[in-house]
């Protein structure tokens, strides 16, 4: 072989591996990162088990709470609370042509102009 198929050769075998490798890490995407604290399902898993979790245990209090409406109205943090709202007054509601730029049919800036003439005095 001569030095220049040599050459050629190795060249070939070198961007045959660079091509590889080019594609394999940029258009070859990897597995997909797992989420912190997501487990996978396993295939042997029953689906009727109870899971033993202490998000359900503390669920579970919860369901027990009851509230009796007349402890709770009649309690003094309740009767304590005040009522700040004010009633609104009535508004103009709509606009004469919701198409127009905003201010542009307000009868209070509108200015009347007197269309021009077509026709010329003689």
């Amino acid at each position: 072989m001569t030095k220049r198929a040599l050459f050629r050769l190795l060249f070939l075998i070198i961007a045959i591996v660079v091509a590889f490798f080019a594609y394999r890490f940029i258009f070859v995407a990897g597995p997909a990162p797992e989420a912190p604290g997501v487990e996978p399902l396993l295939a042997n898993t029953n689906p009727g088990a109870v899971p033993n979790d202490e998000f359900l245990k503390l669920l579970e209090q919860v369901k027990g709470i009851q509230l009796a409406p007349e402890l709770v109205f009649n309690h003094p943090s309740w009767l304590s609370l005040e009522n700040f709202r004010k009633e609104l007054g009535d508004e103009p509601r709509g606009r004469i042509n919701p198409f127009n730029p905003a201010g542009f049919d307000d009868p209070s800036v509108a200015t009347t102009t007197e269309p021009a003439s077509t026709t010329r005095a003689r």
